[in-house]
Formats: structure tokens, C-alpha cells, sequence
């Protein structure tokens, strides 16, 4: 995180669930997941220095459904909005796509935030056939009814 920061790190107030990272234990390739964590810490950054957004929050969830269990990484740059709409072709490119590469085959990845278009979820990577099928391979966004659940431009990395 510090190396994707550099030397701007001290304007960032960084809040992470401390506790639970640090008993996040699964099996990954850890050298690859770096890398796309790099990649979304360096986009906030990037990001931050042009629309003053200095706050990023990190947690680490496990999760049970129907009997089976995941583990999420959730990334959120507070109160930071996407800049274009979320059925965009432009919006999958650059950092998005380096970010999707890293993760291809490692875990599912979502954006969930606000986009200018009124949708408020972008599911990149699934396991899921009917999301892909009706929105991946569609480019397209899952609306989100509860706006309230958006603090930012959150990445969503599912384990399972």
C-alpha cells in the first residue's frame, strides 16, 4: 500500500478493520494479488489527487451463504464517484482492466458505487452464470435499490 501511496501516503487517513485483517487467512497466489492490490491503491491515488477524496477504509469480511463460505476484501474510497457511466466500454479499460487481469481466475471482482447513469453496481468478474450471462458478457450494471449501502468507489474481492 505504501509503494502505490509513495509519498503522498501521509495525506491519506487510511481506516482498516485491523482485527479482522489480520486473522484473513485463505489460500491465494499472494505475488498476483499484490499486484492488483497495487494497481487499486495506485487508481485511488490517482484519483484522489484530482477530486480531493483523501479517505480510504479497508475490511476484511468473511461471509456464509447457503452453507458455503467466502472471505471479501472491500477497498472503498470514501465519498469518491465514478466519472463514467457504468455501461461505458471506456469504463473496462486502463487500471479497471489491468486490475481485472490480476484477479482473473483468483476471484470475483465488483465495483460497487455510484455511477452518472444511475446504476450503482458493476460486477466485473463472476462465478455467477446468470449475472454473467445477463450482465457481464452484456456490459452491463446490477442496479442496487439501497443507495444507502454506497460510502464510495468501493472494489469488492470475493475468495471463495
Amino acid at each position: 500500500m505504501v509503494l502505490a501511496f509513495g509519498n503522498n501516503i501521509d495525506i491519506f487517513t487510511i481506516k482498516q478493520n485491523t482485527d479482522q485483517l489480520n486473522m484473513a487467512e485463505f489460500y491465494t497466489d499472494v505475488d498476483v494479488l499484490q499486484q492488483a492490490l497495487f494497481h487499486i491503491f495506485s487508481t485511488i491515488k490517482d484519483r484522489a489527487d484530482k477530486n480531493a477524496r483523501f479517505k480510504v477504509d479497508i475490511n476484511f469480511i468473511n461471509e456464509t451463504i447457503e452453507g458455503g463460505s467466502f472471505k471479501k476484501i472491500i477497498i472503498t474510497h470514501l465519498n469518491s464517484e465514478a466519472s463514467k457511466n457504468s455501461n461505458d466500454p471506456e469504463f473496462a479499460k486502463g487500471d479497471i482492466k489491468t486490475i481485472q487481469y490480476n484477479l482473473w481466475g483468483l476471484c470475483n471482482y465488483e465495483i460497487l458505487a455510484k455511477f452518472p447513469d444511475g446504476f450503482r453496481k458493476k460486477v466485473v468478474l463472476t462465478d455467477d452464470y446468470n449475472d454473467y450471462k445477463n450482465y457481464v458478457e452484456k456490459n452491463k450494471s446490477i442496479p442496487i435499490d439501497d443507495t444507502s449501502v454506497i460510502r464510495g468507489f468501493t472494489h469488492i474481492l470475493k475468495f471463495y
